[in-house]
């Protein structure tokens, strides 16, 4: 068991639990946020514009829904409340695969060799003395 590999492993460990943290204190954000991509669309040049729709997956087919101008800048700001929120999580997943990991690595390290069994006990149990 090497303390400086014990010691790297820790530091690693540590910077991995607060980046996690940082994803926690992302995804429990308070403010609300809808599950959809906010769009700006210029259907014509030189007509007046843009449109804002909200996109989401309802029953796994694309839908769209018109924002009005008034409410685009609520709707946007919602919209990516979520898409931080989802990158947040995405983020915390891998950051837990990490740090399993690594625990388990770090408790490998820790472990000592089973002890080595006597001569004679060795061949009592494949029946090879008298007793």
């Amino acid at each position: 068991m090497s303390r400086q590999n014990l010691s790297s492993m820790r530091k690693r460990l540590g910077e991995l639990v607060r980046q996690r943290a940082a994803c926690e204190r992302i995804a429990m954000g308070t403010g609300p946020m809808v599950a959809a991509s906010f769009l700006e669309r210029i259907m014509r040049p030189g007509q007046p514009g843009p449109y804002y729709y909200l996109s989401a997956s309802v029953d796994g087919e694309s839908r769209h829904r018109y924002v009005p101008l008034a409410e685009a800048h609520i709707w946007r700001r919602r919209a990516e409340r979520w898409r931080e929120f989802s990158h947040a999580m995405a983020r915390w997943v891998k950051l837990n695969r990490e740090i399993e990991a690594l625990l388990r690595s770090m408790g490998r390290e820790r472990c000592v060799p089973l002890p080595r069994a006597s001569a004679r006990k060795s061949a009592q149990r494949r029946g090879r003395t008298k007793r």
